[in-house]
């Protein structure tokens, strides 16, 4: 978060924040700041819509293999580890097991 341009909702945010709070607010925007600085982005993991369907533009053309992207995107970002594999058709693991302890 730029010092120049501090949308309303986090100004108000870390106004009416307990110390404690506010510096654990600056600690997360400051990781985001030098994450994206780095070439990624200050993305959260909360949205797969837009690099899932660029992957399957690409496959489309001919420019990348989907199933490839799809397993890079996994390995990528760990937030990704349940829902692309629920894109691909795969069940996670965690439902895997719930099934066993039920049916056990």
């Amino acid at each position: 978060m730029s010092v120049l341009d501090v949308p309303l909702r986090k100004a108000l945010q870390m106004f009416y924040a307990p110390p404690q709070l506010r510096r654990s607010i600056l600690k997360e925007d400051i990781r985001l700041d030098r994450k994206k600085e780095a070439g990624g982005s200050r993305s959260q993991g909360g949205d797969f819509h837009v690099p899932f369907w660029s992957d399957v533009k690409k496959h489309i053309s001919g420019e990348a293999d989907l199933t490839r992207r799809t397993d890079d995107r996994i390995n990528s970002n760990r937030r990704y580890k349940r829902l692309y594999p629920l894109l691909k058709g795969e069940r996670p693991a965690s439902a895997l097991l719930l099934e066993a302890q039920v049916f056990s």
